[in-house]
């Protein structure tokens, strides 16, 4: 579902720098007084929110949504880039388990990111249908994939 919220409608590279000092431990208050002395921002708000200033609780709202989709996102692209910089290190970090399984896990994470942008609220109804169905196909497929190696590991 796409956010709706005052940060939520600001442009992406806001956005981003915004999570980006969120993540490097930026205190709430601070941020919204950034925010609100930018530009851009301001525009936003004056357009789309009457010029109410974005308020506390709105960073709030937003470290519980789209800071954390964006910190779960950046695990995913980290764990890819150590994958593809350091195959034998992974290889060495399963602890037991199975390269399937990690990267099953990564791609079921990947698979939410992505129904996120495939299931757009303003598309109509029957294309939206035949995307959730796509995206169950998929998830099934992955599923019933991580059933079938637990069943054989049980069995042997």
């Amino acid at each position: 579902m796409a956010r709706i919220g005052k940060i939520a409608r600001l442009p992406k590279e806001i956005r981003d720098e915004l999570n980006r000092r969120l993540n490097n431990g930026e205190r709430q208050d601070k941020l919204v007084d950034w925010l609100n002395g930018l530009e851009p921002v301001k525009a936003v708000l004056k357009s789309q929110f009457g010029g109410r200033p974005i308020s506390e609780q709105n960073m709030s709202d937003w470290r519980k949504g789209g800071y954390a989709e964006w910190e779960q996102s950046q695990e995913v692209v980290a764990f890819a880039r150590d994958i593809r910089d350091k195959p034998d290190a992974f290889l060495q970090g399963l602890d037991g388990k199975l390269a399937s399984e990690c990267f099953s896990t990564l791609l079921a994470v990947n698979l939410v990111e992505l129904s996120k942008t495939l299931l757009d609220e303003k598309m109509n109804m029957n294309e939206r249908w035949r995307r959730v169905c796509q995206v169950h196909e998929q998830l099934s497929r992955l599923r019933r994939d991580d059933h079938r190696r637990t069943m054989r590991r049980l069995m042997f």
